[in-house]
C-alpha cells in the first residue's frame, strides 16, 4: 500500500463560497424586500376540502378571541381559510404554535395585505383580455376561444394578450372559456377588457392654447401616437418625454382643442386608454416664502451694507513714512526734529518711525508732502495705507533697458550698504532685502558698468549676480 502525504492547507482567507445560479441566490442578488403582512389575519393552507371551517375556528379559538372565519377558493381551485383575531398577540401565538409545535396538521400563516383595486372604465365590447397563456401559442389561444378573431396582440413576455373579435356575440361567447383547464394544471383567465383609469395630476397655472400632454401605456410607438393625435389637426412639434408621456404642439388652438376629445381612447392593439389634457405652464415661486394668496414671490430682506475695511492703525507715537526708495536711513531721520526711539524699515519704500512723545509725532506730520524731487513727495501719516494689488501679469516678465536701479544677489550674509558703495562707484542708496538688494546709482553709465560685471565681481566666496531691475 502506497502511503500518501496530505498537502498542507494554504493559510489566509477562507475559501470563497461559490455563487449560486438563478434568481435569489448569491450575495445580495435577486433579494426582494420582505412583504408586510396584516396584523390580525392569518390564513390556513393545504386543506383539500371546504368543510373544515368549524374545526379551524375551534382550533384558532385556543389562542384568543376570533372575530371572523371564512373559506374561499383561489384561482387554482384550491381552498384558503382566513381567520381574523381580535388581537395581534393571539394571531402571532397561533402562527408560532401551529408552525413549529407538535400539531402540524394545521399550519397558520400570515396573510399579505391586499392591493388596492385600481378604478377601471368600460372597455370596447369586442375586446377580450386573456391571461395565463405563457405555455400556449397564438393558434392554441384562437382554437380555445373560437369565434371570428380579427386581431391577437400578445404582451412582450407572452403571459397575456388582447383579442379583438369581429362582433360582440363572439366576444361574449369567449368569456365562457374563463377557468379552462390547461395541461400544466393552471386555468385560463378570460375577462372583458376594462382599462385602468389613471387620474391625471391637478396642476395650477395657465394652459398653453396650442399644446397638449398625452400619457398612456409604455408600448405605444411614436408613429402610432402621431397618427392618432394627428387626426385632430396638423402637428408642428412632437416631444417624447418618457415611455408613458409625450408633449404635442399643434399649429392652431382649434386643433389642440379637438385633440382633447381623444382622452380615454383605446388604441388599435388594445393598449390604453390614452389620456389627453392641456399642457399647463406651472408657476413656481422663486422662494418658499411666497406671498400667500398671490403669485408674487416674497421680497428678500435687504442685506446689511458691508462695513468698510478698517485701515491698520498705528500707535499714537508712530508715523508712517513713504516714498523713500532713493533715501538712506540717515536721510529719513533728518526730516524729523523729535526724539526717535524706534526706526523700522521692513521695505525700501517705507519706514515706521516711533517718537518719544505724541507731540513729536504730531510735529512730524508737518513733513507730509515735502518735495523730494520733481516727481515724488514725502508721505507722512498715522495710518498704514492700503496695499494696492498689482495687476496680474500675463506671460513672462520682460527685462527693462538700462536705468539707474540695479538688482544684485549672491552676496555673503552680513554685507552692509557701505560694502556695496565701496565696490561700485556712483551708488547713492541700497535697499537691502533678505537674500537680495537693489542699488540706486546716480547715472545710467555707472549702473551699466555694474551690470557688465555680472558674474565677474567677487564679494566673499561667490560671484555676484547683477542685473537691471525689472519694471
Amino acid at each position: 500500500m502506497v502511503e500518501t502525504e496530505e498537502l498542507p492547507q494554504r493559510r489566509g482567507r477562507a475559501p470563497r463560497r461559490p455563487r449560486g445560479r438563478g434568481r435569489g441566490r448569491g450575495r445580495g442578488r435577486g433579494r426582494r424586500p420582505a412583504p408586510t403582512y396584516s396584523k390580525n389575519v392569518v390564513v390556513v393552507l393545504g386543506i383539500p376540502s371546504d368543510d373544515q371551517l368549524d374545526n379551524i375556528r375551534n382550533k384558532a379559538a385556543e389562542f384568543g378571541e376570533v372575530t371572523s372565519a371564512d373559506c374561499r377558493t383561489t384561482r387554482n381551485d384550491r381552498f384558503l381559510y382566513e381567520v381574523e383575531f381580535a388581537e395581534e398577540a393571539a394571531a402571532t401565538a397561533a402562527v408560532n404554535a401551529l408552525q413549529f409545535g407538535e400539531d402540524t396538521s394545521v399550519a397558520f400563516k400570515r396573510l399579505p395585505p391586499q392591493r388596492e383595486e385600481l378604478p377601471r372604465g368600460e372597455g370596447e365590447p369586442t375586446l377580450v383580455y386573456v391571461a395565463n397563456i405563457s405555455t400556449l401559442s397564438d393558434d392554441d389561444v384562437r382554437a380555445i376561444l373560437g369565434g371570428s378573431i380579427e386581431e391577437l396582440n400578445r404582451s412582450s413576455h407572452g403571459r397575456y394578450a388582447f383579442v379583438r373579435f369581429a362582433n360582440e356575440a363572439d366576444a361574449a361567447s369567449a368569456l365562457n372559456q374563463n377557468g379552462y383547464q390547461l395541461g400544466d394544471g393552471t386555468s385560463l383567465r378570460v375577462e372583458p377588457h376594462r382599462p385602468i383609469i389613471r387620474q391625471a395630476p391637478i396642476l395650477e397655472g395657465d394652459p398653453d392654447p396650442v399644446r397638449v400632454a398625452v400619457t398612456g401605456p409604455p408600448d405605444v410607438q411614436d408613429e402610432e401616437l402621431k397618427a392618432v393625435m394627428g387626426e385632430a389637426g396638423p402637428i408642428s412639434r412632437f416631444i417624447r418625454r418618457s415611455r408613458r408621456a409625450a408633449f404635442i404642439t399643434y399649429e392652431s388652438p382649434d386643433a389642440a382643442a379637438a385633440a382633447l376629445s381623444k382622452d380615454g381612447l383605446v388604441l388599435s392593439d388594445g393598449a390604453g386608454p390614452i389620456h389627453v389634457r392641456p399642457y399647463v405652464n406651472i408657476r413656481r415661486p422663486r422662494n418658499a416664502a411666497a406671498v400667500e394668496g398671490t403669485g408674487a414671490p416674497a421680497r428678500r430682506e435687504q442685506a446689511a451694507p458691508k462695513r468698510p475695511r478698517e485701515r491698520r492703525g498705528l500707535d499714537a507715537n508712530t508715523v508712517f513714512v513713504g516714498n523713500i526708495e532713493g533715501l538712506n536711513d540717515d536721510a529719513v531721520r533728518g526730516f524729523f526734529a523729535g526724539d526717535i526711539t524706534k526706526y523700522e524699515r521692513p521695505r525700501g519704500g517705507f519706514a515706521l518711525v516711533t517718537f518719544a512723545t505724541e507731540e513729536d509725532a504730531d510735529v512730524a506730520l508737518e513733513q507730509n508732502d515735502v518735495n523730494l524731487n520733481d516727481e515724488v513727495n514725502l508721505v507722512v501719516s498715522k495710518e498704514m495705507p492700503r496695499r494696492r494689488r498689482r495687476p496680474r501679469r500675463r506671460g513672462p516678465r520682460e527685462r527693462t533697458g538700462p536705468n539707474t536701479r540695479v538688482f544684485i544677489a549672491n552676496y555673503p550674509e552680513g554685507t552692509t550698504e557701505d560694502d556695496f558703495k565701496g565696490v561700485f562707484p556712483g551708488v547713492q542708496s541700497v535697499d537691502l532685502r533678505r537674500n537680495s538688494a537693489f542699488m540706486n546709482f546716480d547715472t545710467e553709465d555707472n549702473a551699466t558698468a555694474a551690470v557688465n560685471s555680472n558674474g565677474q565681481m567677487l564679494l566673499g566666496d561667490g560671484a555676484l549676480r547683477i542685473e537691471f531691475a525689472r519694471a
